[in-house]
């Protein structure tokens, strides 16, 4: 049993033959069928109360009372010395452990296995024939009832295909699209797990493709309805919805082959993704970043060709509700906004003649998240298919795109974490005075570190010296006029 086998051992061990009837059951039984790892532990038990107490007797251990899906109290056995551990205990549903499992949400988490003195376990009991679509690599619901019952079912139902690289069964698919409007129902905070799940899987374009085909996208995004059949310019081949489902594809494909596109520093940039949820973050902002293109959408002066004009700055707008509604953090919400607000800008900053400080002030407004903003802008530029699009300047953004990321983790990086030269005593040192100038100068000199324009102290205070003298030259003229 793996993982689960030292966790059980470990807990329940000590109990002996003091322990209730109990049950390891849900996805715990389930990883150890896939040989997968599991930290989550659900236990169905006669007496949960008194498990729970045998359990953290003998641990460094805290209880934690809690109710989920059951309107009895359930229980979590936290471990101070490993929190990322814990087990849930729950009550056994009905007379026994198989009215238990009937009423679960799908089949390959509708599986327990009885748990004996110290942990030991004995066989699967599977009245749904779990273990089977376990093996056919599927996910059915285990009743007509499923969704209805907690329409959050929906989202876990692509969840767990996802995470799994399962296929969704049939019977299970139209139950979904029945019940789709539902999901409008669940708190925000319950969703949002579930999506970050989603959007976090490898796959995650093709189920979120399925998710629409099935009315679900709609039911959580209302502003995904405009975007579609919102016919673009001749640079685009596909409406404004399709462009941007092929964007969060590519986007896919970049994150998914790395090496193949960042390679020496690839590795770097999968840590950098995986920081918080920037991963699944890219993947929504790719599936919205022209989500204000049906509000912005205009003919031009004289029947011109097809314009957007404002809509990154209004898109902003947009994506900021959506992550107020989504209740997501605040961090998390201003990394979506900035995707949205910033994607217009990388094709003109890629072009020859933009100067090293330019590219070094945005470097340092935008810090690591300038790799998922590439990223990003690289993905929308190869969804860019239409006939007047330039394939010469898709190639070469993406080949700037590669040199500019390999340039971030080579030395940028390193260049924007140098402490200043010089700082506000430095000014004071010779002869300016505290204020609005000074945080001017010492903004300019910053700049010019990051760009390489000065490289050490008497460097900088010879600018500073020489800005000093233009501010008063241009006072003194100013008295004088």
């Amino acid at each position: 049993m793996g993982r689960i086998t030292d966790i059980l051992s470990t807990r329940l061990k000590p109990l002996g033959s003091d322990a209730p009837d109990c049950y390891l059951v849900g996805g715990a039984v389930r990883d150890h069928l896939l040989g997968r790892p599991t930290k989550d532990i659900d236990i169905a038990s006669s007496d949960p109360k008194r498990l729970a107490s045998l359990i953290a007797r003998d641990r460094n251990a805290a209880i934690v009372a809690f109710r989920e899906e059951t309107d009895k109290e359930c229980f979590r056995v936290v471990d101070r010395d490993s929190p990322d551990v814990f087990v849930d205990i729950a009550p056994v549903r009905g007379t026994a452990i198989s009215d238990d499992l009937l009423l679960r949400d799908f089949t390959v988490n509708a599986m327990a296995i009885r748990l004996g003195p110290g942990g030991e376990h004995g066989e699967v009991i599977d009245p749904l024939n779990g273990a089977d679509d376990i093996k056919n690599q599927m996910i059915r619901a285990t009743g007509p009832e499923t969704f209805l019952n907690d329409p959050l079912r929906i989202l876990r139902a692509f969840r767990l295909a996802a995470e799994l690289d399962f296929t969704v069964e049939s019977s299970t698919l139209s139950a979904i699209k029945k019940s789709a409007a539902l999901i409008a129902t669940v708190s925000s905070e319950r969703i949002l797990v579930e999506l970050l799940g989603i959007f976090n899987a490898k796959r995650a374009s093709y189920f979120i493709k399925m998710m629409d085909e099935l009315g679900v996208i709609d039911a959580i995004f209302p502003e995904a309805g405009p975007m579609k059949g919102c016919g673009q310019n001749s640079c685009h081949h596909l409406d404004v919805w399709d462009h941007s489902m092929m964007t969060m594809e590519y986007s896919e494909d970049i994150i998914n082959n790395l090496q193949n596109f960042f390679e020496p520093v690839h590795q770097s940039v999968a840590n950098n993704l995986n920081e918080g949820n920037r991963l699944p973050l890219i993947k929504l902002a790719a599936l919205f970043h022209d989500v204000a293109k049906p509000q912005c959408r205009s003919n031009g002066p004289a029947g011109a060709h097809l314009t957007f004009y404002g809509h990154a700055e209004k898109g902003t707008e947009i994506m900021e509700a959506i992550a107020s509604r989504l209740k997501m953090s605040n961090q998390d919400r201003d990394f979506l906004c900035a995707m949205i607000a910033e994607h217009m800008h990388l094709l003109s900053l890629s072009r020859p003649e933009v100067k090293t400080s330019t590219l070094m002030r945005w470097f340092r407004k935008l810090g690591d998240d300038i790799i998922a903003l590439i990223i990003l802008e690289m993905a929308d530029t190869m969804a860019t298919l239409g006939p007047d699009s330039d394939a010469a300047e898709q190639e070469n953004f993406i080949e700037w795109s590669k040199k500019t990321v390999a340039a971030y983790y080579g030395r940028i990086k390193t260049q924007l974490g140098r402490q200043d030269l010089i700082r506000g005593k430095d000014l004071i040192a010779i002869g300016m005075s505290p204020g609005p100038q000074m945080g001017r100068v010492l903004k300019e000199i910053r700049q010019a570190q990051d760009a390489g324009e000065v490289k050490n102290r008497d460097e900088a205070i010879r600018l500073a010296s020489g800005m000093m003298l233009k501010f008063e030259v241009r006072r003194q003229k100013s008295e004088w006029i």
